[in-house]
């Protein structure tokens, strides 16, 4: 199965608008990059009770990848903290 990519982030100043779904198990990688102007991302998902929390390590402050474990159906939204501008940020995967 070749790899999917979810676009979490075009252009964007804010918070990724809306939940993202996994849609296959497995290792994705999450790339962002754009202008942080000294602000940050955070990657979120939902825990076994449905509510969005912070995955630990999984933030940026300048562009950057790194690979992350998803299981199907998770839901998984990029937190903007500061202020960014043209901002791009994609989950890739799974990759084996």
């Amino acid at each position: 199965m070749p790899a999917m990519k979810l676009q979490l982030l075009e252009n964007a100043s804010a918070s990724s608008s809306g939940l993202h779904r996994i849609p296959v198990e497995g290792r994705y990688m999450w790339s962002i990059e754009g202008t942080f102007n000294g602000g940050s991302y955070q990657l979120q998902a939902t825990g076994p009770n449905g509510t969005l929390a912070d995955i630990p390590g999984a933030s940026f402050s300048a562009a950057g990848a790194m690979m992350l474990w998803f299981e199907q159906g998770t839901l998984v939204k990029a937190v903007e903290t500061g202020t960014t501008s043209a901002m791009y940020s994609t989950l890739t995967g799974p990759i084996h």
